[in-house]
């Protein structure tokens, strides 16, 4: 279940650091629960009286543009996740893959001026993003600069890679 396998990742941080990021996270009652979730996680291991590391950067894989609207409603959570071609298909009415080239100028006003309303609550917080190796194309590039993005996950299927942007 999902508590069990939180208090196996709260005991076994205890030899590293570690992030946990929530994906799936569609909706603020979902986001809020999974937080829930985690919390009486901790506090079962706290009463029993395990070792455990009681600090995991916690943060949410957003999946839904909607939840981008208002992330002052989110929990407080050390980072966000972005899933870049989800996200550009749901905005752009497009399918998963390529972006149409007449959807990318405004998507860039959208990012932008989602940037600029949301620049204090992205400071607070660490971003990051996942993109399909077939979508990292100088676009998806120029949003990582916009956004400040400092680790990029790239999808290749059995070759996912990280870099540090």
């Amino acid at each position: 279940s999902f508590c069990n396998s939180a208090e196996a990742l709260f005991r076994a941080a205890i030899y590293g650091n570690m992030s946990l990021i929530l994906g799936g996270v569609c909706s603020y009652r979902a986001a809020r629960r999974a937080f829930e979730l985690l919390h009486g996680s901790f506090c079962r291991l706290s009463e029993e009286g395990r070792e455990f590391n009681g600090y995991i950067a916690r943060g949410i894989l957003i999946e839904s543009p909607l939840l981008l609207f208002d992330l002052s409603r989110l929990p407080k959570c050390d980072l966000l996740c972005f899933d870049f071609s989800l996200l550009s298909a749901r905005l752009t009415g497009a399918e998963r893959g390529e972006i149409p080239s007449a959807s990318r100028d405004p998507l860039r006003r959208f990012w932008k001026t989602w940037r600029a309303q949301n620049d204090a609550i992205c400071r607070s917080r660490e971003l990051r993003a996942i993109c399909s190796a077939h979508e990292a194309d100088d676009f998806f590039w120029d949003w990582v600069g916009l956004m400040d993005i400092k680790e990029v996950y790239i999808d290749g299927g059995y070759n996912d890679s990280f870099c540090n942007a």
